[in-house]
């Protein structure tokens, strides 16, 4: 299973997965695992290492990039899986891109890279002096020319302007519901909770002293998901419930064999639309000025992916 990996618009910054699941949301995409896919041997005469370079060596032994390639899969096999969602990601989203004719706007670029120097130049100020040499202080820092370093960067950054928009886009199509919930690790709090509530208690009052997931701060309220992106316990229920109303306590799992209990009310619903690019652009950058892409409309974008491209995980990983 493939764990996500956000990136938001194009001018912030690169984050990592939320901590911990999204309530009511698989803490990883499901897809099966996949037979293992043979590698092919090169031909006798064929180059060994073609497209496998050497990236350290001592002593006379060599380190090729698939050596360590192997060893990262290993040793750091949550971080490959990561790594690996946002690659299979970025590729859904640039088909998604030519598809629809969506590139990031050569101003946008041109302002980053403006944006990237004028950093640099201040990151070498701090780190020797004023008047110090950015060449060398990023070859120092990175490893990397500058021109390689600019590159690099302004790859990124086209990439999480396109991710931005095409997540938007493709949740506007979709059917979601906004929900806020409550959870808690054990029945005797949840039962409490339900008690209050039944009361007359505010929700989000109750979800920020009460509930143990992230939402807590917001009053236990979530992004506007779609019904691939719920645990399947909470979607049977919310997309058949009327605004307003609060489930029962759910007995779930969290995703990764552990138990927790939920309880959710419906906020508000969001019917798909048959909309193409043109036709939202203006809402979307509105959207993204006020508030930019969260993990969790990360995970649910991606966990949906799974699903409609079939994405699989060979078992060789």
């Amino acid at each position: 299973m493939i764990s996500a990996v956000l990136l938001h618009g194009c001018a912030t910054r690169h984050q990592g997965p939320p901590g911990g699941s999204p309530v009511g949301v698989p803490a990883a995409p499901v897809a099966a695992p996949a037979p293992a896919a043979e590698t092919p041997r090169p031909a006798d005469g064929q180059a060994r290492f073609e497209g496998n370079p050497v990236v350290a060596s001592y002593d006379g032994r060599e380190i090729r990039s698939a050596e360590l390639g192997q060893w990262f899969l290993r040793t750091y096999r949550r971080e490959a899986l990561a790594a690996l969602s946002k690659l299979v990601g970025l590729e859904m989203v640039e088909r998604e891109a030519r598809r629809i004719g969506l590139t990031c706007p050569q101003q946008v670029l041109d302002a980053t890279r403006l944006d990237l120097q004028e950093r640099l130049q201040r990151d070498a100020a701090v780190a020797y002096g004023i008047g110090a040499d950015v060449k060398r202080f990023v070859q120092l820092r990175y490893q990397q020319s500058v021109d390689d370093y600019l590159d690099q960067r302004l790859e990124e950054a086209r990439q999480r302007w396109l991710f931005s928009r095409i997540i938007r886009l493709e949740a506007m199509r979709t059917d979601r519901v906004e929900l806020a919930m409550i959870v808690t690790k054990d029945l005797e709090t949840i039962r409490d909770v339900e008690r209050r509530l039944q009361e007359g208690a505010d929700f989000g009052r109750v979800a920020g002293r009460f509930s143990v997931h992230e939402s807590k701060s917001r009053g236990g309220m979530l992004p506007p998901l779609p019904r691939e992106a719920l645990n399947p316990a909470v979607a049977s229920r919310a997309f058949e419930m009327t605004v307003g109303e609060r489930s029962g306590i759910l007995d779930v799992d969290d995703g990764r064999g552990r138990r927790q209990f939920e309880i959710f009310q419906v906020r508000r619903r969001f019917p798909g639309r048959d909309v193409g690019w043109t036709d939202v652009a203006a809402e979307i950058e509105a959207g993204l000025e006020a508030s930019p892409v969260s993990p969790m409309e990360w995970t649910a974008w991606y966990l949906r992916l799974e699903r409609v491209y079939n994405v699989r995980v060979f078992s060789n990983l």
